[in-house]
């Protein structure tokens, strides 16, 4: 018996991009580039040194300081026992939010980047996850149904422009996924890379060679991985628990150090070395990435991400111009204008407190632990209705100034013309009427 194969539908003449599968409300990181198991192990490497050093910094503090020293010798159970506690917290605060931060992936673009994930899985020799791929190429499994919930580009480009209102995730099913930003011609942003739409604050890495969900930064120091809208809050915290735990470090150890010196005869040859090099250690990258932790939470406070911080404010879809002019068509300093209009009107900035939430969750009293999802699916965020309104006066005021300034010129250049064309009428006919002067 001859097994029979499923016919495939013939190719069109033009053919399109394939639309991705249906957002699913959670990334996931099996949906990660597939790499080897070497570069897996050696972009590893940072992630483990910096468990060595919370190693080191637990047996010099916890240990050594606490316990060998304040409670079996010296017999100071108060102290050492708060002293314990506290670096208890601020430890499992600082290595869980890093193993969240890892673990969690930065949430990558659903669909992102499967119309190649053969070619890379021949590489890496992975075949984890080879039934996805031909799912995705072949359209094994795939159903009427799903064909049906795919989203619509064009007819939500067409209610953008209409003014429809935006900014509110819809994750309902059967129901086209709204996209709010847009390249700087008008249209929608779409990676040829991945092979997706770009939701907004989405960009592509790279590195990870995939589009992520309101990127914020590639990390090595997280395995390799990128900083995200999945798991931004880990990232936060992770910098937060850092400069307070070496602070923490830095302040006891150098002042018990100085204590034991004092209270022990030839301190110095007797003081434990590791006391002071852990408090060194302390100092060191409390200062450097407690700072960094700080202007992190800068950002947060003002609903920004690294990149939205440096680069210039994306255009908006419900602000494109009603004359025909084009960004191209105007000048530096109107331009500078938009970029300025932009950063002042930031449309996700809903105030501090519904910034915070916005990472960090609705429940106040679980900001500094290491759990759960930040709210939404991260594909589409609540905008600020105020400074959208404001960002569309200022929009508007800009490009009427270019339209003005562009018919001004045009008439000027007009006006140029009629006259030199008047002039060469001129002399054509003194020219005609000289030789019947001259008879």
């Amino acid at each position: 018996m001859q097994s029979q194969r499923r016919a495939l539908p013939a190719k069109p003449l033009l053919s399109f991009p394939p639309e991705p599968p249906r957002a699913s409300l959670l990334p996931r990181r099996e949906g990660e580039r597939p790499r080897s198991t070497l570069f897996r192990v050696v972009a590893l490497l940072p992630l483990v040194g910096i468990f060595c050093l919370l190693a080191f910094a637990t047996y010099a503090c916890l240990w050594s300081l606490c316990i060998s020293y304040l409670l079996a010798q010296r017999g100071e159970t108060t102290k050492g026992l708060i002293y314990a506690v506290i670096y208890s917290w601020l430890l499992y605060g600082c290595g869980g939010s890093f193993w969240m931060a890892y673990w969690r992936g930065g949430g990558i673009v659903p669909g992102a980047g499967d119309y190649k994930r053969s070619d890379e899985e021949a590489r890496v020799a992975d075949e984890g996850v080879m039934a996805d791929v031909e799912t995705f190429l072949l359209g094994r499994g795939s159903s009427e149904e799903e064909a049906v919930e795919r989203p619509d580009g064009a007819i939500e480009t067409e209610r953008l422009l209409e003014g429809d209102e935006v900014g509110r995730a819809r994750p309902e099913r059967g129901h086209a996924r709204r996209m709010l930003q847009v390249k700087s011609d008008g249209t929608a942003r779409f990676c040829r890379k991945c092979n997706v739409p770009k939701p907004d604050r989405a960009h592509h890495c790279s590195s990870c060679r995939r589009c992520v969900l309101k990127m914020d930064h590639h990390c090595p120091w997280l395995g390799g991985g990128c900083v995200g809208w999945a798991n931004y809050k880990f990232f936060v915290l992770s910098l937060s628990y850092t400069g307070l735990l070496g602070g923490f470090i830095a302040v006891v150890l150098f002042r018990e150090l100085v204590n034991f010196v004092n209270n022990t005869d030839d301190g110095f040859e007797y003081a434990p070395i590791s006391w002071a090099l852990a408090a060194l250690l302390g100092a060191i990258f409390g200062f450097a990435v407690g700072a960094f932790g700080l202007y992190h939470l800068y950002l947060v406070s003002k609903n920004r991400s690294t990149i939205e911080a440096m680069e210039h404010p994306t255009s908006l879809a419900l602000l494109a111009p009603t004359t025909r002019l084009q960004p191209h068509d105007l000048t530096s300093k109107q331009r500078r204008a938009l970029h300025a209009a932009g950063r002042k009107y930031n449309i996700y900035d809903l105030g501090r407190k519904d910034n915070f939430k916005q990472v960090f969750g609705d429940k106040w009293w679980l900001w500094g632990v290491p759990l759960g999802w930040p709210p939404g699916d991260g594909q589409s965020f609540p905008i600020n209705t105020a400074h959208l309104s404001a960002l569309r006066r200022a929009t508007a005021a800009v490009y009427a100034e270019a339209a003005a300034a562009r018919y001004e010129a045009r008439e000027g250049s007009f006006e140029l013309e009629t006259a030199t064309a008047s002039g060469t009428d001129e002399d054509d006919a003194s020219d005609e009427d000289g030789p019947l002067r001259r008879a």
